[in-house]
């Protein structure tokens, strides 16, 4: 029987959990299925746990996930970027 994906997203992502429980499920995820899915990389990030950054860090590092390149909010050259969040 496998669990599938789906209850590691959920504790991965559950702030209430302790950070170490949720790096085991960052760490299954990354090594079992194939890495974090764009909006929970997206959102692990970003989070409050600097040590939950670091291990989203670590397993983009070991699955790299074209949807979540670093120059994705780039424009095309002769493009004008719009919004803040772009840079020049």
């Amino acid at each position: 029987m496998q669990l599938g994906s789906a209850p590691f997203i959920t504790v991965a992502s559950d702030n209430r959990s302790p950070a170490t429980i949720r790096i085991r499920a960052i760490d299954i995820l990354t090594q079992l299925n194939a890495g974090l899915p764009p909006g929970l990389a997206f959102d692990l990030a970003r989070d409050n746990s600097p040590e939950i950054r670091a291990r989203a860090a670590w397993s983009l590092g070991r699955n790299p996930n074209p949807k979540l390149r670093a120059d994705s909010h780039r424009p095309e050259p002769g493009q004008r970027a719009v919004g803040s969040a772009c840079g020049p």
